[in-house]
């Protein structure tokens, strides 16, 4: 996965009103021959923000640490973290379409935070519904007209070290929308060495490629083990498949493909031209600069690349297989196969009862009590888990 700012999240500023009050200043009050009392502080500005950016019962954590530090800088602004209603994820689908269907029931009440999470594929959307207070104010404007805020129209100097796709993801028609978040996400398989070691096979030499990765499911997964602590007798299986989506664009790029792209469609040849996601510069094959153009963002789940990844994920769920019972080698079946109740390996002809057909070596992310994917990957009911 790329470092840096993560195009996967911007905070971003919410609709707001305000109204202001005109104070009138009686004449009366000139001609008192009492002293005026001394004019009264300004209230501070109070800025709501979602809890991601601020929790002042968790004091350590630096996002936390930097609010509280940036109060004390400025006393004429004040940050209180917005709680907003708490759905339960049965209601809205997971934790987080809970915290967005929260965000947008408060959006419709105007009671917004000033300061929201918009991810990547869903800012456009906001923009869109105007749910989103343009930021050109503080950041710069596009007097060139080519819908960005180049480097040299900056007012703020940060906008210039934001990498320019991120850039671009943030902005719409030459308004921003959005300042991109600066973390790093790891992505990767953990696995149990003891349970590795135990099938067999070496800690020290991962798998390195899919068929490699499918061998060591096999080795991994254990149907008529006994797991002490299991809330379902399944035995071991090799790993636990993610029920997130996010979850699951890693496995499209390790075949190579690209989860997201931009589209550009040509003013002069009326053609569309896919560029990669991270792409900042948009020539076509012919030399015609579309810099200018609008990017229409879109999924490519349906390449090559993501239908393999799909292939893979039903594989490693429903594939049928047994164990040899002379070597203990994984042996893959086919639908002939299972029918016959025999299998060919090399010069032996292999018997097998029904039983002994293996489906799988994967378990589902369900959301049953006990069944949460690091306390199956604890209790040993899979030995890896992403």
């Amino acid at each position: 996965m790329t470092h840096g700012f993560d195009p996967q999240s911007a905070p971003a500023l919410a609709r707001r009103r305000f109204t202001g009050a005109l104070a009138i200043l009686s004449v009366l009050a000139a001609c008192s021959p009492f002293q005026p009392a001394p004019a009264a502080e300004p209230e501070p500005v109070e800025v709501s923000v979602f809890a991601r950016f601020y929790y002042p019962t968790d004091p350590i954590r630096p996002v936390t640490q930097r609010v509280i530090q940036l109060m004390k800088e400025d006393p004429g602004v004040r940050v209180v973290m917005w709680s907003g209603l708490s759905l339960p994820s049965g209601a809205a689908g997971s934790r987080r379409s809970s915290g967005r269907a929260s965000i947008m029931m408060a959006i419709a009440g105007k009671t917004a935070p000033d300061l929201l999470e918009s991810y990547f594929q869903g800012i456009q959307m906001d923009i869109h519904q105007g749910f989103l207070y343009p930021l050109n104010e503080w950041i710069g404007d596009d007097t060139n007209g080519n819908g960005q805020i180049d480097i040299e129209e900056a007012k703020w100097e940060r906008w210039k070290t934001i990498p320019p796709i991120l850039r671009q993801a943030a902005t719409h028609e030459g308004k921003v929308y959005g300042i991109p978040q600066a973390y790093t996400h790891y992505f990767g398989i953990n696995f149990r060495v003891d349970l590795v070691r135990a099938a067999g096979l070496d800690p020290n030499r991962p798998p390195e490629t899919w068929d490699e990765f499918t061998y060591w499911c096999q080795k991994l997964t254990d149907p008529k083990r006994e797991v002490p602590g299991a809330l379902m007798k399944r035995g071991q299986r090799a790993i636990v498949l993610r029920s997130s989506a996010g979850m699951w664009l890693p496995w499209i790029e390790s075949a190579g493909g690209r989860p997201l792209i931009q589209v550009r469609t040509s003013p002069t040849t009326g053609m569309e031209h896919e560029f990669p996601a991270n792409e900042s510069e948009f020539l076509t094959p012919d030399g015609e600069d579309l810099t200018g153009v609008e990017s229409d963002w879109r999924a490519n789940f349906a390449s090559r690349e993501g239908i393999l990844a799909a292939e893979l994920f039903h594989r490693l769920r429903w594939m049928k297989w047994m164990v040899d019972p002379k070597t203990g080698e994984p042996v893959n079946l086919t639908a002939e196969d299972i029918e016959n109740k025999q299998v060919a390996v090399d010069s032996r002809m292999i018997h097998f009862e029904k039983d002994d057909v293996i489906t799988g070596v994967a378990r589902g992310e369900t959301g049953q009590r006990g069944t949460e994917k690091f306390q199956l990957f604890g209790r040993g009911e899979v030995a890896m888990v992403t």
